[in-house]
């Protein structure tokens, strides 16, 4: 019996563990090579445009798709066009694709150095049939963000990515609320004294990530964005970002929307 631990040392032990459960461990390679996976989905978003193209104002056949019409039901056509045609159609390249599988839009979400770290399929279904939103290969616990001034967006969800792309902010983005453990602690730091904007999406799942968001970026100051109250009505469980975008539908709207709510520190 004398060779037990000693429980007062695992209580400490346990209690070290507790203070660093923010961070994840260092990310893993993903089993897949998702930069050539990439490359054939924007391949088949272009085959699929050439064949809508092809056919013209005739009923097209089952295994062609539409891909504009898929991506107008992402995000709302005329929200598209208030970026302008050589902006969102630059990103939009970039980051989206289609799956021929699934008859889906893709995207894909980049590191700093342009390689692909995850690719979610919008729409899919799993061996069974039943219907699976954004099914995601590669790093989900990846946090993407971009750091160049001092507002910067917090948001979660794969669609939410693109349109930090688009409206070309400072933004970090996690893939899923759970993924908030994975924000590296690097990033912490740099985003430190900067006004970190969180745009709240309107569910349970997301209130209760408020402030875990609020203890990891103690030492950043922290502003909520609450659509209900910007829009002043109740809104859907569940709405958010993209569906704030699709409803304003003119970037000149969202972005001062964003800025005008808050009171930053001089």
């Amino acid at each position: 019996m004398r060779n037990l631990p000693d429980t007062k040392d695992f209580s400490n032990h346990r209690l070290k563990l507790e203070e660093n459960k923010y961070f994840s461990a260092p990310l893993k390679q993903s089993k897949y090579d998702l930069n050539e996976t990439d490359k054939n989905y924007k391949k088949s978003y272009e085959e699929q445009k050439e064949l809508v193209l092809k056919y013209e104002n005739l009923d097209l056949p089952k295994d062609v798709v539409n891909t504009t019409t898929l991506l107008y039901e992402l995000f709302d056509k005329d929200f598209l066009r208030s970026l302008g045609n050589d902006s969102n159609s630059k990103v939009l390249n970039r980051f989206t694709g289609y799956s021929k599988k699934y008859k889906s839009l893709t995207i894909s979400i980049l590191d700093e150095n342009e390689y692909v770290m995850s690719i979610a399929i919008r729409k899919a279904f799993d061996k069974d049939g039943n219907s699976i939103k954004f099914k995601t290969y590669g790093l989900k616990n990846y946090v993407a963000s971009k750091i160049k001034d001092s507002i910067i967006f917090l948001g979660v969800g794969t669609a939410e990515y693109v349109l930090f792309k688009l409206l070309d902010v400072s933004f970090i983005n996690l893939q899923s609320d759970s993924m908030y453990r994975h924000i590296p602690k690097a990033l912490i730091e740099k985003v430190k004294d900067k006004n970190i904007v969180i745009l709240k999406e309107n569910d349970e799942s997301f209130e209760k990530l408020i402030p875990k968001l609020k203890e990891l970026f103690n030492q950043s100051n922290i502003y909520v964005i609450d659509f209900e109250k910007i829009l002043n009505k109740e809104l859907n469980h569940g709405y958010d970002f993209r569906d704030f975008c699709n409803d304003i539908k003119n970037v000149a709207v969202v972005e001062p929307v964003s800025y005008t709510h808050l009171t930053l520190p001089t």
